[in-house]
């Protein structure tokens, strides 16, 4: 094994924590803040429709990269590994197909919600695939961190 290869974990690792971190900081501190700052739920929807996009994009990347190691979790029986990304990926991709209908309640010319009734539905399940989503992340690298060997 090469020091690169060795080091592939603990990159992975950096992945997941920073992308559980950044998911938290955002939904918990960034949104929160950003209402009570502009007054203004659809102003506040402008932008993280923005970063959502960003978000999903990121996560993309991120199950891409660990698709190898899931896969060698799986042939080595280690199936929470690949079932907590089946289930992490699977949010990430119904969120992604939720996007652009939640998108199409939002005016960005008016800054203002187009039907309020039908988008808040739309976005309580968003939201609730989001938290699952992060709940699977804290699985995978809580999972990751167990499968560390120190480097030698």
């Amino acid at each position: 094994m090469t020091r690169a290869t060795a080091l592939f974990p603990a990159l992975l690792l950096a992945a997941w924590g920073g992308w559980e971190v950044s998911f938290a900081l955002y939904f918990g501190v960034v949104a929160p803040t950003a209402r009570q700052v502009l007054g203004s739920p659809p102003v506040v929807g402008l932008i993280t429709q923005q970063v959502s996009w960003w978000f999903l994009a990121g996560g993309l990347l991120l199950a891409v990269a660990t698709t190898g190691p899931a896969r060698a979790a799986w042939r080595a029986g280690q199936r929470g590994w690949a079932a907590a990304l089946a289930v992490w990926t699977a949010a990430l991709l119904a969120q992604a197909a939720l996007h652009p209908l939640l998108d199409q309640h939002l005016s960005a010319a008016t800054a203002a919600h187009l039907d309020r009734p039908q988008f808040r539905p739309l976005h309580h399940v968003y939201l609730a695939l989001a938290m699952l989503q992060w709940g699977a992340g804290l699985w995978l690298t809580w999972l990751q961190a167990r499968r560390m060997r120190p480097l030698a």
